[in-house]
């Protein structure tokens, strides 16, 4: 596992949780969802086929939860909106999960900033 971005600072306990917690749920499952959380993790590792693939994990909280995606278009929407807010100095602590529909017909999810 290689570390590719995640919150400043991470303990090991939050690392662990963030990269290995067997209890994370899946982001989709939490789509139309406001989601507040503390803590980042993206990773590269290996799947099932030997591939190299991202996950993007998140703390949520108050929940105490660890959700996690591989979806190629929510990470990337994420990183994109963390470096917007990292150029002013801010950070992003809240975000909405959304859904569409891609033109194949497939659903796929994104994020948008829900904070203040």
């Amino acid at each position: 596992m290689e570390i590719v971005k995640a919150t400043e600072n991470l303990d090991a306990k939050m690392r662990y949780r963030l990269a290995k917690d067997p209890t994370t749920e899946k982001m989709s499952k939490h789509k139309n969802e406001v989601v507040s959380f503390d803590a980042y993790m993206v990773r590269e590792e290996v799947n099932g086929d030997a591939e190299i693939v991202k996950v993007l994990s998140l703390h949520v909280v108050p929940d105490d939860i660890i959700i996690a995606t591989n979806s190629k278009t929510f990470i990337r929407e994420f990183l994109d909106m963390l470096s917007c807010f990292e150029e002013v100095g801010e950070k992003v602590d809240c975000i909405e999960i959304l859904t569409g529909t891609s033109k194949a017909g497939r659903e796929y999810i994104s994020c948008r900033y829900a904070g203040e």
